[in-house]
């Protein structure tokens, strides 16, 4: 059964590790598509927040190749961890906001959780190939980085 005792909120952007409202200072009400009642009030971005967002996306990308692959593990199994404990929320709020049945919300949610693992576990598995060569004195590998 689905909780009715959501309250409304304005959702904000997650730029640079920070929640912040949008340039435009716009909102725009999200509406449940079964009962037309408001779900929650979503950041009317512009341009300049999309820019910010990128230019964030890729200062974090580089932050995140410079981790270890252990380290980004754990990360990701700390991620699908957050996300199983609030499977339930996530679901309902992913079936007031899309119309989509609870079932298949929960479903959706767990296969995030079990691909998050899956790819957790990829951090402790061997990142490269040594490739022969014809060189005696030469070493050639292949080494795989995000």
């Amino acid at each position: 059964m689905i909780s009715t005792t959501f309250a409304t909120k304005t959702y904000k952007n997650f730029i640079n590790n920070e929640w912040v409202n949008a340039s435009s200072g716009n909102t725009i009400e999200s509406i449940n598509p079964a009962d037309k009642e408001p779900v929650g009030y979503v950041q009317s971005s512009t341009e300049d927040d999309l820019n910010k967002a990128v230019a964030a996306a890729h200062k974090a990308k580089r932050d995140w190749r410079r981790l270890g692959q252990s380290a980004r593990g754990q990360i990701l199994y700390k991620t699908a961890n957050i996300l199983e404990e609030n499977l339930d929320e996530i679901a309902e709020t992913m079936t007031r906001e899309m119309g989509k049945t609870l079932p298949e919300a929960k479903g959706e949610t767990a296969r995030g959780v079990a691909i998050l693992r899956y790819y957790a576990g990829e951090g402790m598995r061997k990142d490269g190939d040594v490739i022969p060569s014809s060189d005696k004195d030469a070493l050639m590998f292949t080494k795989r980085t995000p």
